[in-house]
């Protein structure tokens, strides 16, 4: 029996007039806030590794059905 193969999904906030990337605005704030440094932008990016046994259009399927809203979010997958 063999290992399952390891994916990759990636999820970032769509760059749109008006539509803030919250998470990376907070992390800015804590910088700011807690050590004193001062960036003009923070954009992040949520990954997650998936374990499974997946063909390659299973695993695109998964990108926004279950990990990224295609309306705010843009999602990438390899493996």
């Amino acid at each position: 029996m063999g290992s399952l193969p390891v994916h990759s999904v990636e999820v970032t906030t769509k760059e749109m007039e008006g539509l803030p990337d919250a998470r990376g605005d907070s992390v800015r704030g804590m910088l700011s806030s807690d050590y004193g440094i001062d960036v003009g932008r923070v954009k992040v990016t949520l990954g997650y590794l998936i374990k499974a046994d997946l063909q390659l259009d299973e695993l695109e399927r998964t990108v926004y059905d279950l990990f990224a809203d295609p309306i705010i979010e843009h999602g990438t997958c390899s493996g």
